[in-house]
Formats: structure tokens, sequence, C-alpha cells
């Protein structure tokens, strides 16, 4: 199970978005106000934090995320689950860039805001690519099964 990259590349994934939950994604700021984005929502940040806007949408897409990309490690031995597990996986990381970037767009036209990137959003641009990876590393261990069936 761990002498398979593939499962390095995964418990990347697992690690990632296990972290992107506690971090700030970005700030939108106002002349009047300064507002905070994390994945449990938007926040006043000034003169306290008050929820302003509940995303619990982006919360549990990164949990999904982090269990599917967990729980397909231990299918090793079923590599054509373990291979629909990532692309789905995949399929999901796009899907939370989408919503947060609606989530965005609907909140700086709202509020005429300027928005700001914070760094812990580029972990879901590398777990895709981990998760890249793991398919490929994947695909190429089902094809050497095959080929090693066929010469039999």
């Amino acid at each position: 199970m761990i002498q398979r990259i593939q499962t390095l590349y995964l418990l990347g994934i697992v690690l990632l978005w296990g972290i992107l939950p506690f971090c700030l994604l970005s700030t939108f700021s106002t002349p009047m106000e300064e507002l905070t984005f994390c994945s449990m929502g938007i926040y006043h940040s000034i003169p306290e934090r008050v929820l302003i806007y509940p995303t619990l949408e982006l919360i549990i897409i990164e949990v999904l995320i982090a269990l599917i990309a967990g729980v397909s490690i231990f299918f090793f031995k079923k590599r054509m689950m373990q291979l629909r597990m990532s692309i789905f996986n995949g399929c999901l990381m796009v899907g939370f860039y989408l919503l947060f970037f609606f989530l965005v767009w609907m909140e700086c036209r709202a509020l005429g805001a300027e928005w700001h990137i914070s760094f812990p959003l580029c972990f879901p641009i590398v777990a895709f690519i981990l998760n890249y990876l793991a398919i490929r590393g994947i695909a190429s261990d089902e094809a050497l099964v095959r080929s090693l069936d066929r010469i039999r």
C-alpha cells in the first residue's frame, strides 16, 4: 500500500484538504470595512469577528474530498474503483473552485469590494496536480497488471 507512489499523492491530497478548512482563503476590502473569507463563511473582521454569510457548502466539499482521497488509499487492491474515486475527486476539486469563485463574484458585486487572494488558496491547485499524478499512477499500475495477465 505505502510502497506505491500514488498512495503518497493521495496522502498529500488528504493533508492539503484537511488543512484548508482552518485557513483564510481571501479578504474583501471596501473603504468602510474589511471582510475575511474562510471556509466556514464570510466574516466582518473589524472590530470583532462576526459571521455575515455562512458557506457550509464549501466545508462539505472540502471534507468530502479529503474523505474520498483517504478512503481510496485503502482500495489499493481494487485499482479501477480507486481510479473512479480519484476522477470523481478531481471533479469535486473543480466544483470547489467554481463555487468559491461564484461566491467571491457575488460578494464583490454586492459590496463593491476589492478582492485579495491568500496563500492557502493555492492548496487545491497543488492537490489537483497530486490527484492527476495519482490517477496516472493508478492507471499505469492497472495497465501493468493487465499486460502481465496477457503474457500468461
